[in-house]
């Protein structure tokens, strides 16, 4: 999917990636089910998704449940997620 792949493109270590994969995988879980079911609103989604994710990444991010906090933040509004 291109939202894991804008994950893995981006310019960490190995060890930062898992904890990045982690949190948006996680996060997603609680995502998905906010999300339309129409197949270009889901990808849409994910796609903000990885982008909050690796926003407020940094090299040093070794906590995936302090990045999906943040993540589920900045992707909810009102209690209605965005996209």
């Amino acid at each position: 999917m291109k939202a894991r792949q804008l994950i893995a493109d981006a310019s960490y270590g190995p060890d930062t990636l898992k904890v990045l994969f982690q949190a948006f995988d996680e996060a997603w879980k609680e995502v998905a089910p906010r999300t339309s079911h129409d197949e270009m609103a889901v990808e849409a989604a994910r796609l903000k998704l990885a982008s909050i994710v690796l926003t407020v990444a940094t090299s040093q991010s070794r906590d995936a449940e302090q990045i999906k906090s943040a993540a589920l933040i900045l992707m909810n509004i009102g209690g209605k997620v965005r996209q």
